[in-house]
């Protein structure tokens, strides 16, 4: 992944276990075995906050998720999806609302954060956060835009 979302992932001071670049029998071993772990240690699905993090259209390969595979997974090992659509937002889809839209997938439902940042797709700064409320108001008043600036940059004014 790039390096925002790297950041990102690493600020959450999750456990974080890293799979092989759209190898999806990888995701799935890497899975297996923490529900192992899982279950040796005595855990509820609904006690653990889990998600599979990936990119809509890889910034540095070019290559597009495995968004159904990715999909099929997530389902049968109960995480939450976030997806960084920063790249595939205005090029994938019928209407060009990425990677999801491209494979008939639905924000909120079948991902529960979608991230955009605007600077690949508009040309422009900031991002955009799509997810419950919660989480959006999280995003907005955690993020390092929020607490470190005070206004727009010069570029942006008229």
């Amino acid at each position: 992944i790039y390096e925002p979302l790297r950041t990102g992932v690493t600020l959450s001071r999750a456990t974080v276990k890293h799979f092989r670049h759209n190898d999806m029998d990888h995701l799935e071993n890497i899975l297996k075995h923490q529900a192992e772990m899982d279950s040796k240690l005595h855990r509820k699905n609904a006690d653990r906050r889990k998600f599979i993090v990936v990119e809509g259209l890889y910034k540095h390969s070019g290559t597009l998720a495995n968004l159904t595979k990715i999909m099929d997974l997530k389902r049968k090992f109960s995480y939450r999806l976030i997806i960084d659509e920063s790249h595939s937002f205005g090029t994938l889809g019928p209407t060009g609302r990425g990677a999801l839209e491209h494979f008939q997938l639905k924000p909120m439902y079948d991902a529960e954060v979608v991230i955009v940042g605007l600077e690949q797709s508009l040309g422009s700064i900031g991002g955009i956060c799509v997810g419950t409320e919660e989480v959006v108001d999280h995003q907005r008043l955690s993020g390092a835009g929020y607490c470190f600036s005070a206004s727009a940059p010069p570029f942006t004014a008229r």
